[in-house]
Formats: C-alpha cells, sequence, structure tokens
C-alpha cells in the first residue's frame, strides 16, 4: 500500500483542512490510482510518498524491503500534483517520483 501525505495541512483546493493521509489503491501489477476522498483525485499540492506494507519488486514478488526506506519521516520522494497532473510514474528502486 502507497498513501500521499501533504507537505502543508491546507490545500490550494479549498479552504477545508486537507485529509493527513490519501490512500492509493495499488493493483497487482504495480500500477495505483489514488481517488481521493470523494472520487476525483486529490487536490493540488506537495505530497509525500509513503509506502505502507509490501509492494511488488522488480520480478513482481511482494516485499516490505522498501517500508523502511519510504516513512512519513524517511521518503525522499515528493512530488507536485497540480491541476494538469494525470499520471505519476514512482520508481522505489532509483527512489524518484516523477510528474506528467
Amino acid at each position: 500500500m502507497a498513501h500521499f501525505s501533504p507537505t502543508r495541512r491546507t490545500s490550494t483546493f479549498s479552504s477545508s483542512v486537507v485529509a493527513d493521509r490519501i490512500l492509493a489503491d495499488v493493483r497487482e501489477d504495480g500500477t495505483f490510482v489514488v481517488n481521493g476522498s470523494i472520487g476525483k483525485g486529490i487536490p493540488p499540492g506537495r505530497y509525500k510518498v509513503v509506502v505502507v506494507g509490501k509492494v511488488l519488486d522488480p520480478q513482481g514478488k511482494p516485499t516490505a524491503r522498501y517500508a523502511p526506506q519510504f516513512t512519513e519521516k524517511t521518503t525522499p520522494l515528493e512530488v507536485e500534483i497540480t491541476d494538469a497532473t494525470r499520471e505519476l510514474t514512482i520508481d522505489l528502486g532509483q527512489k524518484t517520483v516523477t510528474a506528467s
């Protein structure tokens, strides 16, 4: 499982407080969808990417080895989500996240 954690507690999307974590629905093939609280994605802003539990390794086998490297405090992954963002590519081995 993975989740996105806002780096600021308020959103540019509205004046309301953003939830602490926004879960990603990770599929068996490693792709994921971030639906947000109302099914329309997540508000624009800067987010940390956090890994919780097992994910697939490059050979397609479940592993928990990445979880300690990508906690709320240790993750090097941060991404800016804009209104134009449609896709994120997360490479845990390279420790990169790219928005497009």
